[in-house]
């Protein structure tokens, strides 16, 4: 057995009560029956443990997640096991023995493919985003010493394929995989040529590689990738999305409507006095009137000029943290838990659109820019890299780890027939 793992998940540490936004809370931690059972024995030596239990720990039946039982959050949403130090009292008096599998592999995500393991991490975990922002952005992944882990991975894998014994789709996938992360990872391409590759690549293959696939698949596959491995294909899409104009300015009435969603019903969210602190100040710059509410032309003009405002040097930053997202994505994600490759990159464009409409939108970064003179370069560098930061984690916290929400967007799409190239096209062009 093989391990690999992104080169800032390698040196990943959790930094504790040094960290700005503890993941010990507002969590569905579920825990194995092993697991459960050492936690009890652990309570037996310390009484502290033991009254914890007693009153947060409850048993449940959820064979499909592997679990004997749940720890129930305080009333601030706070896990009832962490100290007034903000250290979790299981891992200091126990060690990770005692923890279940949730709170001892977070932020790693752990696959496992024809034996080998492959770590990645969530951008749920403030520390794993400043890693993937800061690191030397090596190429895919890298081999590393097991120890990386706090503990033998066991049943943590969240999934696993043998492409030996697996579905053509499954077989298929280390290679197209590959080609993916080729594209993600050119320093050549732009955030948004590298997105749109993938979407053009992805629907191409889509075509005839899927969930239901058979072995006939295997030739189109791989004089598909052949194809689209050309210069000469490059080059097209790179006109194509330049040329591009998103006239009915769909992509940001969809990313209008997705905002609109999450500050009306979602206002216990910590992303959502983000989103709200937007809004306002568009609606100040609107005079009064609210461009998520109104006709789309306020917001376009308001955005796009907030957009151009951005200094250079500050938009090449952001460019690039956004194809860190993409990449990270591609690395802790696998689309074959989609019917096929483009329906999960016409998702991750969504995603992508709603991140760069953030990040572009947010109220001090676009200050800052506007007071550029005041500020030495590597000053607005730091400031956007933490506010990023901050931005980047809350978002795939609030977003990317609500399933059934990105589930309803999914259906929404079919129901509006909006799963096509066209619709990445105006994501990318329009936001």
């Amino acid at each position: 057995m093989t391990f690999y793992s992104t080169d800032y998940m390698a040196s990943f540490r959790c930094i504790g009560s040094e960290c700005e936004d503890t993941c010990c809370k507002q969590w569905a931690v579920r825990i194995d029956d092993q697991h459960y059972a050492a936690l009890q024995r652990l309570a037996d030596k310390h009484p502290v443990l033991a009254n914890i239990v007693v009153e947060s720990v409850v048993r449940v039946e959820d064979e499909e997640n592997d679990a004997y039982a749940s720890i129930e959050m305080k009333d601030n949403g706070f896990c009832p096991f962490l100290d007034a130090q903000q250290l979790c009292r299981i891992q200091t008096l126990g060690g990770f023995d005692a923890l279940g599998n949730t709170c001892t592999f977070f932020p790693r995500v752990i696959y496992e493919i024809d034996g080998d393991i492959e770590v990645a991490g969530a951008f749920s975990c403030p520390e794993v985003v400043r890693g993937c922002l800061s690191s030397s952005n090596r190429p895919g992944l890298i081999e590393v010493d097991r120890q990386i882990l706090p503990r033998d991975v066991g049943d943590a894998i969240s999934n696993r394929i043998s492409t030996r014994d697996g579905t053509c789709y499954e077989k298929h996938f280390p290679t197209v995989r590959d080609y993916f992360l080729q594209i993600a990872f050119d320093p050549m391409l732009t955030s948004k040529q590298k997105m749109y590759t993938l979407c053009y690549s992805s629907h191409r293959l889509s075509a005839q590689y899927n969930n239901d696939c058979g072995e006939e698949a295997s030739q189109f596959v791989e004089q598909e990738l052949e194809r689209l491995g050309s210069k000469e294909i490059k080059s097209l899409l790179g006109e194509r999305l330049e040329h591009y104009v998103d006239e009915e300015k769909l992509g940001l009435i969809t990313v209008q409507s997705i905002f609109l969603i999450r500050s009306q019903h979602y206002q216990d969210e910590p992303l959502t006095p983000y989103i709200n602190d937007i809004i306002n100040s568009y609606v100040r710059e609107l005079h009064d009137e609210n461009p998520f509410t109104t006709e789309i032309e306020g917001l376009h003009q308001v955005y796009h000029r907030r957009k151009h405002a951005i200094l250079d040097i500050a938009r090449s930053q952001i460019e690039d943290y956004l194809s860190r997202h993409l990449q990270n994505c591609l690395l802790r994600e696998w689309y074959i838990r989609f019917p096929d490759p483009f329906s999960y990159m016409l998702m991750l464009t969504l995603r992508q659109a709603l991140l760069r409409f953030l990040l572009y939108s947010h109220p001090s970064i676009y200050k800052w820019c506007l007071e550029e003179q005041e500020h030495e370069a590597t000053t607005l560098h730091k400031v956007i890299e933490e506010l990023s930061i901050e931005m980047l984690f809350l978002f795939s916290r609030s977003i990317e780890h609500d399933t059934q929400f990105l589930q309803n967007i999914y259906s929404a799409l079919i129901t509006e027939q909006m799963m096509e190239l066209k619709t990445c096209l105006c994501l990318l062009k329009g936001v």
